[in-house]
């Protein structure tokens, strides 16, 4: 398994300072892989490499973090980098850099992985989105399967709020996993902001205000209860305000464009835009960013086979 780390030939930069990079991820693992219970928001504009870093993240809480239970929301997404060509999977990247995988999704509903590869994968269906929770443990990557199967908008954005009500619920019980890490991809899609969502009348603007308002609250709670929550986004001003304002720590990505709520990383915006797209920066919660750096690209092999989905879930059965 071949992880490829970009070139670079800017001499002015810090990508060639090696010391400098050293100290910038033993920083980084120091104060956010090992510290659990703190957000990170990655941004940027589609086939910057998001997913990537996501990716990198996974492979730094399990070097660094094996305690800390891992969990990645399949939002049904296919790959496919405009550079290299390379397209496939989610899930099937997942199961070939990071091995056991447990997939856990909706009674009634499968996601079925065709291929001609040994894969190591535990199959959990659970009749209520809620009780995803109680699967996820450290021993395996956990990839919760919900988002495919559910095709209103408004419906998929009630349940996920729903879903981390119930982990706030548990945390502070004690009766889940802790620590534990969440990755959303395209969180956006849950808590938009003002016309960038499901506002087109009164019903599904009152609930999506709810949903956000909800999302927001969970997003403080957990703090508190060692589980991080780590998401991207396109833009900044894409997501809610009360939601985006709750990350600690940030990482633009090229074409990055930070908004007047953010003004001292707004008056970095010609920075974040002219980044090359294997570059990134990290914002840390005091406000000062480190960087540049290259971010490893994660190869997609051609044989590693399909991901179908197959079913739709009763939304009717969803308790909100």
């Amino acid at each position: 398994m071949e992880t490829v780390v970009f070139q670079d030939n800017d001499e002015d930069l810090l990508l060639d300072n090696q010391e400098t990079v050293d100290k910038i991820l033993k920083f980084f693992i120091t104060r956010f892989v090992k510290n659990p219970g703190q957000h990170l928001l990655e941004l940027g504009s589609t086939g910057t490499g998001k997913t990537n870093f996501l990716y990198w993240l996974i492979d730094l809480f399990k070097e660094y973090a094996p305690r800390e239970a891992l969990v990645w929301f399949d939002i049904g997404k296919a790959q496919y980098n405009q550079y290299t060509g390379e397209s496939g999977n989610e899930i099937l990247t997942l199961l070939y850099y990071f091995g056991a995988v447990r997939i856990i999704t909706l009674t009634g509903c499968d996601v079925k992985i065709i291929s001609e590869q040994d894969y190591d994968i535990e199959y959990i269906h659970v009749d209520n989105p809620q009780m995803i929770w109680k699967y996820c443990k450290p021993d395996r990557l956990n990839i919760v399967s919900i988002d495919p199967f559910i095709l209103d908008d408004v419906t998929h954005a009630s349940v996920l709020a729903v879903i981390f009500e119930r982990l706030v619920w548990l945390a502070n019980r004690g009766w889940i996993h802790r620590p534990l890490a969440v990755i959303y991809d395209e969180i956006h899609n849950v808590c938009p902001s003002q016309g960038h969502g499901i506002y087109e009348d009164r019903k599904a603007s009152a609930i999506q205000k709810k949903t956000n308002n909800q999302f927001k609250k969970n997003l403080q709670k957990l703090r508190s209860t060692g589980i991080r929550f780590i998401s991207t986004t396109h833009q900044w001003t894409q997501l809610y305000k009360p939601v985006r304002l709750s990350f600690e720590w940030l990482v633009p990505r090229r074409r990055t464009l930070f908004a007047n709520d953010a003004p001292d990383l707004a008056r970095f915006n010609p920075r974040w835009k002219k980044m090359k797209t294997h570059q990134a920066y990290i914002v840390i919660p005091e406000g000062d960013h480190l960087g540049p750096f290259r971010c490893l690209h994660y190869k997609i092999p051609n044989n590693l086979g399909s991901v179908e989905y197959d079913g739709i879930y009763n939304e009717k059965k969803i308790e909100t």
